[in-house]
This record gives C-alpha cells, sequence and structure tokens, in this order.
C-alpha cells in the first residue's frame, strides 16, 4: 500500500540524486559556456596575432614578387591550429594573395571568405573587425597605408569539441560524485537508521500483540539507540507490572477457589447433615402421629417433603462451590457430572464427549477448566434457550481443548453487563493457563465457545 511521505530512506537519497543531477546540469552548461567563452578568447587572440603579423607583411603586395611571395607565406600560415583560410584583398575585395590557388583572382564575397569579406567598410575604432556563426570565426584586418585588407577564417570546431569534452568529464565526475553520495546517504539511513527503526517499530508491534520477550536496548548514542532505550525500560516496566498483577490475578482466584471449595463442603458437611437429621425428624414424627393424629402425620410428612427439597439444593449448591467430580476424578469426571447433573429430559439435552476416554486433568488446569465450561453453560441456559449442550473436551498433540456448544438463539448484539463480566473471567482464566479463548457463532446455530490450552499429562 503507498503513502506519503514515502520511507526516508529512499525519500532522501532520491532528493539529493535529482538535486545534484540539476545542478551538475546546470554546472555542465555554465562550464562549457566559460570554457567556449575562454577558447573564443584564445581563438580571437590568435587571429589578432596573425593578423598583425600578416599586415606588418602588407607593403609586399605593391609588386607581383612581393605578391608571389605572400601566397606562399599565407599557404604556410593556414598550417597553424584552426587556421583555414587566409587572404589579401584589395578595398574591392578582390583577392590579390590567398592561401589556396583558388582564391586568387576572384572576388572574396563569391568565396569561402564570403562572410569575412562582408566585414570590409564597417565602421569600428580599431579598424579590426571580427564575426563569427556557430563553425567558423571570421576577422578583417586593414593594411597600413594601403586599400587592402588581411582577411581569417578560422575554424571553431576543434575548439568547440574541446570545450565540451572538458565540460563532459566534470559532467561525469560531478554525476558520479553525486551517485556515490546518494548510494553512501541512502546506506546510512539503511543501516544506520531505517533497519533499526523497522526492528524497533516491529518490537512495538509484538508487545502491543501481547508478546512479552525481553526488550533490549539498541546500541549507539543517536536517537533511535535513546528511543529504543526508552521503550526497552517503559516494555520492561510494563511487564514487571503485569507480572505482579497477574500473580495477584491468581491469588485471588485461588483464594476465590478456597472460598467456594470452604463454603462447598460447609454447606454438605454442615447444613446438609443437619436438614438431613431434620428430615429423619420429621419422618419419625410423621410415623408416631399416623395413628393418633392423621392430620399433624399429614403436616410432618409435607415438612418432610420440604426439608428434603432443601437437601437437595443444598447437595447441588455444594457441588456447583465445591464439585467433587474434580476432586475424585478429574475434569472429566467433573464435567460428566456436570452434564447429567443441568440435563432436563424432554426439555434439554446434555451431551459430553471426551477424547481420548482416559484423558486424566488434575489440579489447577483442571480447576479452571471446569469453572470456564460451568460459566458457558450458564451463560447458555440463561440467555440462549438452547434444546441441546454439548460438552467437548479433546487432546490435540500437547494441547487441550474445551468446547461448549449450544444449538440456541446466538450471541445477542449487545451483550448484558454480567455476561460481559463472566466473558473476562473465562478469557482470564485461560490466559492464566498460557491458552487462547475465543467465542463465536457455531457452524449449525447458537454458540460456540473455545478454550485452547497448553497440557501435560
Amino acid at each position: 500500500m503507498g503513502s506519503f511521505p514515502p520511507p526516508a530512506r529512499f525519500a532522501a537519497p532520491l532528493l539529493v540524486l535529482v538535486f545534484g543531477l540539476a545542478t551538475t546540469w546546470l554546472n555542465y552548461r555554465w562550464n562549457l559556456a566559460d570554457d567556449l567563452a575562454r577558447g573564443q578568447a584564445e581563438l580571437r587572440a590568435a587571429a589578432d596575432a596573425t593578423g598583425t603579423r600578416l599586415v606588418r607583411l602588407g607593403e609586399q603586395l605593391r609588386s607581383a614578387i612581393g605578391i608571389a611571395a605572400l601566397q606562399a607565406d599565407l599557404r604556410a600560415s593556414v598550417e597553424a591550429p584552426n587556421l583555414a583560410l587566409a587572404a589579401f584583398v584589395d578595398a574591392n575585395g578582390w583577392v590579390l594573395a590567398g592561401s589556396s590557388s583558388e582564391l586568387s583572382g576572384h572576388a572574396a564575397r563569391q568565396t569561402l571568405l564570403r562572410a569575412a569579406a562582408n566585414l570590409i567598410g564597417r565602421s569600428s575604432e580599431s579598424n579590426v573587425l571580427h564575426s563569427e556563426d556557430a563553425a567558423q570565426l571570421y576577422a578583417a584586418y586593414p593594411v597600413v597605408d594601403s586599400d587592402s585588407w588581411v582577411l581569417l577564417v578560422y575554424d571553431r570546431s576543434a575548439t568547440m569539441q574541446k570545450a565540451r569534452a572538458a565540460a563532459w568529464r566534470s559532467l561525469e565526475w560531478s554525476a558520479l560524485a553525486t551517485g556515490a553520495l546518494c548510494a553512501a546517504l541512502w546506506a546510512v539511513l539503511h543501516f544506520g537508521f531505517a533497519k533499526r527503526i523497522a526492528r524497533l517499530a516491529q518490537a512495538v508491534r509484538g508487545f502491543g500483540a501481547g508478546e512479552r520477550v525481553p526488550i533490549m536496548a539498541m546500541p549507539g548514542g543517536d536517537e533511535v539507540a535513546e528511543l529504543s532505550r526508552a521503550f526497552a525500560a517503559m516494555a520492561n516496566s510494563v511487564t514487571v507490572h503485569e507480572q505482579q498483577r497477574a500473580r495477584m490475578e491468581k491469588q485471588v482466584l485461588e483464594a476465590g477457589e478456597r472460598e467456594r471449595r470452604r463454603l462447598g463442603h460447609e454447606l454438605h458437611d454442615g447444613l446438609g447433615q443437619h436438614l438431613t437429621a431434620a428430615a429423619l425428624a420429621a419422618d419419625a414424627l410423621a410415623e408416631s402421629l399416623s395413628a393418633a393424629n392423621r392430620e399433624e402425620a399429614t403436616r410432618a410428612t409435607e415438612m418432610a417433603r420440604h426439608i428434603r427439597a432443601a437437601i437437595k439444593e443444598t447437595r447441588e449448591l455444594s457441588h456447583g462451590l465445591a464439585p467433587v467430580g474434580i476432586e475424585q476424578g478429574g475434569l472429566v469426571n467433573a464435567l460428566a457430572e456436570m452434564a447429567a447433573t443441568i440435563a432436563v429430559p424432554g426439555k434439554l439435552r446434555v451431551v459430553f464427549e471426551c477424547e481420548p476416554s482416559d484423558l486424566t486433568c488434575f489440579g489447577e488446569p483442571a480447576s479452571h477448566l471446569f469453572r470456564i465450561a460451568q460459566e458457558a453453560v450458564t451463560n447458555a441456559l440463561k440467555h440462549a434457550a438452547p434444546g441441546e449442550i454439548r460438552l467437548g473436551l479433546r487432546r490435540q498433540a500437547n494441547r487441550l481443548v474445551l468446547e461448549v456448544e449450544d444449538d440456541g438463539e446466538g450471541m445477542p448484539e449487545t451483550l448484558p453487563p454480567d455476561a460481559g463480566m463472566g466473558l473476562r473471567v473465562m478469557q482470564h482464566r485461560a490466559q492464566l493457563l498460557g491458552g487462547t479463548f475465543a467465542l463465536a457463532a457455531a457452524p449449525a446455530g447458537g454458540t460456540l465457545m473455545r478454550c485452547d490450552v497448553p497440557f501435560e499429562s
């Protein structure tokens, strides 16, 4: 998924690269302009030196022998670098002597000297005239005490090629330097910051998801290291606080469990025994009154029936608070008793399934899993109006899976406050065992509660 701005390890080198290449290109243009101007100045200086020398030789134009000597001198002059053509012309523009035999006797404006010949007659304080185009430099020098001119044509291609080559070399080195700088910047940002920040972000995400592994601060003296040290200190402090809270919650649950068992035993051994004695006394009273006072005997019998109903409710409360099955046969026996106790023939069918059948589970895991199943069944009976409840217990490798499934009305959109508290308690019990708790819609309708915890026989 794209986002803006992009990661700094890409954005910063890219910006530097774009800015560096733009600057390098502008520098290339400036260097090329400077080199061309320097080459042009050097070319004009060479032209002025050659033109001045030839002007001094212009006196030889007065004789045919002198013209022939100048002709030879001009042919030798064009062997100098960049000088393409050289000629002496009269005031009318006719070539008197030239570096090429094809120029002599022709009108300069009809030869390759045309651009240079067009300079003749223009006003100039120094009387030395220059012009140029993209390929050549033209110069005209008046001969002293004569109506003749020295015309020169210089080829600029070598100068321009040299200037471009020098500017291009500078461009290449600048581009390479910019690329190396961007690569170094990317490496610093990627390995020095981005990867370390990614490790820190992964640790933060894991910590937020519930992973409580030791957080190690990163080495270094930069901001990332400082941030990692602060996060490590915070995470370790939170972990210690959570461990202390977990121990306190475990102690509270254990104390509550002990208190429930104490109350269950007192109900069973104390109140239950007294009620049993009262029921027996009521039976004896009814039997003794049956002959003398039948009406009183009937009342005694009714009193005995109510006492036995109270005994039954007391026994059910006792078994709910302190399940005898967990102490005698473990979790499997307690769940089987629960299924048999809550089933109502013709109204509510309760099925208990266990795989394998000889599965044994005692102690703290059995107690927590039984309370989770008990709360799930209670919620189903209170809120779902089911016709069937399935209790499932199975072992998968080194995990123990408890399921409570009903075919009732399903989960309501808004849970009542007491149900929400019950769900949180079930989830907390599962977390104390290092397991997971999930509540979802059953495949065939109704609600499915699933608790998965580590298990060793």
